[in-house]
């Protein structure tokens, strides 16, 4: 009698475990983040190192994060020569925080350097930012409705380029930049909220006297109609080499600008200078602008216009609502024309 032996649940079997081990391989490579990693270059793309800011931009934007991701960029392992470009971040919240320790070392590339667009709960921490090309951007540009972004003890650095050079960049060019607009007269649709931008310094590199720079130091913008409170912190920030504005807010309650020094000691460039300007024009908002303990000196130190005007606090708040509170702030300005310390033109407005 001749025996036939069913050989199919064999192949079956060797199919269903290939199937199971294809499964566990794609899910082990799109596993979301969750814990502490590296970025090291001198190590591959692989556990919880990542060989560059492109790799780990991959992974956080194709995976999201499953709990807080704390990424310590190993000492010695830069310079950088690349972008750090992050989205939406799925699974990112108040407790799944993501946390760049950049540990001093270097990220560098034409600008933007670091663009976020719409990632929300993120935090940059002593990391170095140098600007290598396109002048007329922006070195760092976060817009689409941030949420909870904190820049932190970082460096940047534009040692390239003329801070006031001409069109497009006198309307484009800084060092960061939060809303959707692309050129800073023009009003954004979207809205920043929960930043923190905490002892921060923003220069060229070097003391040379010259024109290089931004034209643009922190430039913070929302849409009109976010009236509430936004939960602003800019404080403790060392900003210079700027062309005409050296913090620039719009639609802005609830912000806090507190013990900065604005300054221009070594730039030669522009018409005239703005330390910290405030735009709230017909804007009704829910909680003060704080302008506290702020040092603004030596806007033109090294420049030669002739009718250069100079401004320590410019707030504008024609028709507004909002409360200015604009204390301790101390200005020393010397120039060839007009200086203002505290300009407020508040005609019509109903805030405090």
């Amino acid at each position: 009698m001749k025996k036939i032996y069913n050989r199919n649940w064999l192949f079956k079997n060797f199919k269903s475990i290939a199937v199971l081990g294809a499964l566990l391989v794609a899910g082990s490579a799109s596993a979301q983040l969750s814990g502490t990693y590296t970025i090291n270059s001198a190590s591959t793309t692989s556990g919880t190192n990542y060989a560059s800011f492109t790799a780990l931009a991959s992974a956080l934007n194709s995976s999201g994060v499953s709990g807080a991701v704390t990424v310590n960029v190993v000492a010695g392992s830069g310079p950088y020569s690349q972008k750090f470009n992050l989205n939406a971040i799925s699974g990112s919240s108040a407790t799944n925080t993501i946390t760049i320790n950049g540990n001093g070392e270097k990220i560098k590339a034409s600008s933007p350097v670091i663009k976020l667009y719409g990632t929300d709960y993120i935090t940059f921490d002593d990391l170095v930012i140098e600007q290598t090309g396109s002048v007329n951007n922006k070195m760092f540009q976060a817009y689409n409705n941030v949420k909870f972004v904190t820049i932190n003890d970082c460096e940047f650095l534009a040692p390239s380029g003329n801070a006031y050079g001409g069109y497009p960049g006198y309307y484009t060019s800084a060092y960061i930049w939060f809303g959707n607009h692309n050129f800073y007269y023009q009003n954004p649709t979207d809205q920043s909220t929960d930043i923190t931008i905490t002892n921060n310094k923003l220069w060229k590199g070097n003391s040379s006297v010259n024109g290089i720079g931004k034209n643009f130091g922190i430039m913070l913008a929302n849409k009109s109609s976010a009236t509430s409170d936004q939960n602003i912190e800019i404080s403790g920030n060392d900003i210079q080499d700027y062309g005409q504005w050296g913090m620039y807010t719009k639609y802005v309650t609830g912000i806090d600008i507190k013990n900065n020094l604005v300054h221009n000691d070594n730039n030669t460039s522009s018409t005239y200078c703005y330390g910290i300007y405030v735009y709230d024009y017909f804007f009704s908002g829910a909680s003060a602008v704080n302008i506290d303990a702020n040092k603004i000196y030596n806007l033109a130190k090294n420049r030669s216009y002739a009718y250069m005007s100079l401004y320590g606090i410019y707030a504008y708040g024609y028709y507004a609502g909002v409360d200015f509170n604009i204390t301790n702030n101390v200005m020393d300005l010397n120039g060839p024309y007009y200086m203002y310390g505290i300009y407020a033109y508040a005609y019509q407005a109903s805030g405090d």
